[in-house]
């Protein structure tokens, strides 16, 4: 099977430092009650704060270097587990950044919700990790397209 990296093309991919701008995401796990308030787990915590463990996927995903033109940044807005729906939720802006050529950069706000079958720190952890391969999945399906682009521009010139 394909790497994410190779799926997306193969090309080196920069992946910049991720934010988060919801100061409730920390390193306590975050659960949305029915009536919208929102608990915090006291007893289970992310062993990092979350938008550094999906900067991390990413570089993994992407096999990321230092130097390349294709930079990916991205924006966490929120990460929960809705107790009710017994949902994990991922909303995160990213941005896919080609300095050779500006007007093929490309941003996109991503809603992912992953079902899981228990309320638990465990089954949380694992819905984050589907809901976050979700969003490679659509970032390195875009970069694929970039990349194209990029290889179809350069055949034109010559």
């Amino acid at each position: 099977p394909k790497t994410i990296a190779q799926a997306a093309g193969g090309a080196p991919v920069h992946v910049a430092h991720f934010m988060s701008v919801c100061p409730e995401i920390g390193s306590q796990m975050t659960f949305s009650k029915p009536d919208g308030s929102v608990a915090f787990d006291d007893f289970h915590r992310w062993a990092q704060p979350p938008e550094q463990m999906i900067e991390r996927y990413f570089n993994l995903a992407f096999n990321a270097v230092d130097d390349s033109h294709y930079r990916i940044d991205a924006v966490l807005y929120d990460l929960s587990c809705d107790i009710e729906a017994k949902t994990v939720r991922i909303i995160i802006k990213v941005t896919i950044e080609d300095e050779d050529d500006s007007d093929m950069d490309w941003s996109q706000v991503m809603d992912e919700k992953v079902a899981i079958k228990t309320v638990s720190a465990a089954a949380f952890a694992e819905g984050a990790t589907q809901a976050t391969k979700q969003v490679v999945d659509k970032v390195a399906a875009r970069l694929r397209k970039i990349i194209d682009a990029d290889k179809n521009r350069q055949v034109e010139r010559k």
